[in-house]
């Protein structure tokens, strides 16, 4: 099930100009959820959700979700993908 983020507009003129951006409460959305539905979507193919993988760790108020543990979860599916060690600045094998 697909949830719409609910979105805030705020407004603010100054000198250097107008400031209007948009703020989106990541709360409504399943991090492990979505990382499971990219990780079937590579497997079929289909890169174009490799982005969002940055972002999934900020999904939900779950507090069952141990955060750092579910970033690391999301670098070594990247590092796998990749085949290479340079997949990012982090190596979490000393872990």
């Amino acid at each position: 099930m697909q949830v719409t983020p609910v979105q805030w507009q705020y407004s603010s003129k100054n000198n250097s100009g107008l400031y209007q951006p948009t703020f989106i409460d990541l709360n409504p959305k399943n991090g492990k959820e979505r990382f499971y539905q990219i990780r079937k979507s590579v497997e079929l193919g289909d890169t174009s959700y490799l982005l969002e993988l940055a972002f999934l760790p900020m999904y939900g108020n779950d507090k069952d979700v141990d955060r750092v543990e579910f970033v690391k979860e999301i670098i070594k599916f990247v590092q796998k993908k990749s085949n290479k060690r340079t997949a990012c600045c982090c190596n979490f094998d000393y872990v």
